[in-house]
């Protein structure tokens, strides 16, 4: 009972994702939940599809995705991490590390 009242108000704090039209511009933000870890590398690849850059998957795993971007030809350096939410099928992003400059959204 107690974990159903704390992912309620976890629900209420942070939004559940929605892909949109362009993701070059789109806002990752930390908390954001994903319907499914197949959603969060979609939306990942999406991105990266968008902006021109590559990606690396360096975990994929049942409970985590940690995802690295390799850049435009090397310059771009940040990585996302998703972890499943216990006794749920749905993913939270858990961090997000940006290094440089570069544009996320």
């Amino acid at each position: 009972m107690k974990v159903n009242m704390r992912m309620s108000c976890l629900r209420k704090k942070f939004s559940t994702f929605k892909l949109p039209d362009n993701m070059y511009d789109y806002n990752w933000e930390i908390g954001t939940f994903f319907l499914s870890k197949e959603e969060f590398k979609y939306a990942c690849r999406t991105h990266a599809v968008h902006s021109g850059r590559a990606l690396k998957f360096l975990k994929n795993d049942k409970k985590r995705v940690r995802v690295i971007c390799k850049g435009n030809k090397g310059n771009c350096e940040w990585e996302a991490y998703c972890a499943k939410i216990q006794d749920e099928e749905t993913w939270q992003q858990v961090n997000i590390t940006i290094v440089g400059s570069i544009r996320l959204g």
